[in-house]
């Protein structure tokens, strides 16, 4: 059954992923922390799918406040129509356009997601962050290494990235083959980057807590006195996060 043949090999990839690039999300956290530390602000983009990572780890009870999503307007799968995102998404001198639209300083950090890493917007919001003086940790898959860049300098994002990480995708991001269909399925993206990011973000905690820092955390909505709690810490953030 492919259902239970989707567990096992995602399980894999989640293994993967472990063993391969554990030192990397270590030092993911280090650079978030710090930057924390420092009064900087966590800022997370991608396109399309990868635009679902972003939404993770923002606003998310028991974790980071201090996380901006960047969503490049056009390529999100609430746009109509969604397949405008893919011809927007190789658009390049778009990427510019949205970060001047964006609250980032010297000494942020953005986390660019993008598996392929091969198209434009997610390349050029890499460079365009690196010359806003912006440390960038790029989320993607060494498993695209021989397809081409669509950005004019030939690099990809993981020519682009001071930290990459690899979420260890299969090209074409699918795992299982379908007997008789000609097509692969069964996507692991999402699965491998939302478990990259929540250990960048619990590890960052650790690094704050054990530094003395009080981390700024929402508190689950759900829990009695959330309202309360995370109005007053919202607060202290609202001029840094677009969506606040």
């Amino acid at each position: 059954m492919l259902a239970r043949e989707y567990f096992r090999k995602s399980i894999e990839v989640l293994k993967e992923v472990e063993e391969t690039q554990q030192d990397k999300v270590i030092l993911a956290a280090d650079m978030i922390s710090q930057a924390i530390m420092n009064g900087n602000t966590i800022h997370v983009s991608g396109c399309g799918h990868s635009s679902i990572l972003a939404q993770e780890i923002f606003y998310r009870g028991s974790g980071l406040i201090v996380v901006n999503p960047i969503f490049v307007p056009g390529t999100l799968l609430t746009d109509h129509p969604v397949s405008m995102g893919t011809a927007i998404e190789r658009m390049e001198g778009y990427a510019r356009n949205v970060l001047d639209a964006v609250r980032t300083r010297p000494g942020d950090v953005i986390i660019v997601v993008s598996t392929g890493g091969r198209n434009a917007v997610s390349i050029e919001m890499a460079m365009e962050a690196k010359k806003r003086g912006m440390k960038v940790i790029a989320i993607t898959s060494s498993l695209y290494r021989d397809l081409p860049s669509r950005h004019s300098s030939g690099k990809k994002l993981q020519d682009v990235g001071d930290l990459v990480i690899d979420n260890r995708a299969a090209a074409g991001d699918a795992i299982l083959d379908v007997q008789g269909l000609g097509l692969k399925v069964g996507p692991t993206s999402t699965l491998s980057g939302t478990f990259i990011l929540q250990a960048i973000v619990c590890q960052a905690i650790e690094n704050m807590v054990k530094a003395g820092v009080e981390p700024p955390i929402a508190m689950n909505g759900n829990l009695e006195g959330a309202d309360a709690y995370n109005t007053r810490v919202f607060d202290l953030y609202r001029d840094r996060i677009l969506y606040l």
